[in-house]
């Protein structure tokens, strides 16, 4: 008898939690998870549906939770992976097609920690929760992505042998999409002189898209370009940042992504936005200069 009744109360138990509907504390928002909040802003319909380990170009934005005012705004690449933390925002990720926007409320320490892999900065150590403005701008199948990644090491062998492995280099593209940098593959090594503050340095280059197709080259301008390292806006950020750590004569190759290049302007008519690059680098020669002030 008291079996019956405790299998009794059991059933009861699991048809009320089965029933019950935590609701979101947040007027519209559904809760997808105790610190992830979901709105759909607009939704597409017949729209192309993302997979796991599919990669999502997302146009994105962060406010503040208090006024919702924008501190980022950027285009950025998501690959979708199924998630360990039920408050990553991949779960949300996961519900929109191309073309689709939503609106998240988020924790701050899981989104920055959990979903970029890094530490909260420090003008947010004390916003607990933030909000996400976004809208997926393309899907990029992760069939495609390999394929890709196979045709950019064939034309990157040729130029360096310091190219790691096809199943290296896919990762290490996936994570150079999630968290920027700058990849290196040495070419030629140098003779270990390096680079200083007012050192004035001459370099060539030879700048590719992602397909091997070249937008410029002083290599083949026979036209070195001489300027003093440390000086504003001589060369892209991702130039000033390797140039620190190469040598006279070395030659490497370098990917770099659109914010360390060109940025989400581009070059009008040759680059378009936010686009990541490869760069053929070569330090041709370094001036010493003990006069620059510090």
């Amino acid at each position: 008898m008291t079996s019956k009744i405790y299998k009794i109360l059991i059933t009861l138990f699991l048809l009320v939690s089965c029933t019950h509907e935590v609701k979101s504390p947040y007027l519209g928002y559904k809760m997808i998870g105790p610190h992830l909040f979901f709105k759909f802003e607009s939704m597409q319909n017949d729209t192309q549906i993302p997979s796991p380990k599919d990669f999502l170009i997302v146009d994105i934005s962060y406010a503040f939770f208090d006024n919702d005012s924008v501190f980022f705004h950027g285009i950025r690449k998501f690959q979708l992976n199924n998630p360990s933390d039920i408050n990553s925002i991949n779960n949300a990720l996961f519900k929109l097609g191309k073309g689709d926007s939503a609106t998240l409320i988020v924790n701050t320490k899981i989104f920055f920690e959990k979903d970029l892999d890094t530490v909260v900065p420090p003008f947010l150590s004390n916003e607990k929760k933030l909000y996400i403005h976004l809208r997926i701008k393309n899907i990029e199948p992760y069939g495609n992505f390999v394929d890709s990644v196979k045709r950019m090491t064939n034309w990157i062998s040729k130029i360096t042998k310091d190219v790691p492995s096809q199943d290296t280099f896919v990762e290490k593209l996936a994570l150079f999409g999630k968290r920027g940098g700058i990849i290196k593959m040495l070419v030629d090594s140098g003779n270990g002189i390096q680079i200083e503050k007012g050192d004035t340095v001459c370099i060539n280059y030879e700048g590719y898209f992602f397909d091997g197709r070249v937008f410029d080259s002083t290599f083949k301008r026979y036209d070195p370009f001489c300027f003093v390292y440390g000086s504003e806006k001589q060369v892209i950020p991702a130039f000033e940042i390797v140039l620190k750590k190469m040598e006279e004569k070395e030659k490497s190759l370098y990917i770099v992504p659109a914010e360390l290049a060109f940025g989400n302007k581009g070059v009008k008519g040759i680059i378009p936005p936010n686009t990541p690059l490869v760069f053929l680098l070569q330090v041709d020669t370094i001036k010493k200069s003990n006069s620059y002030e510090n």
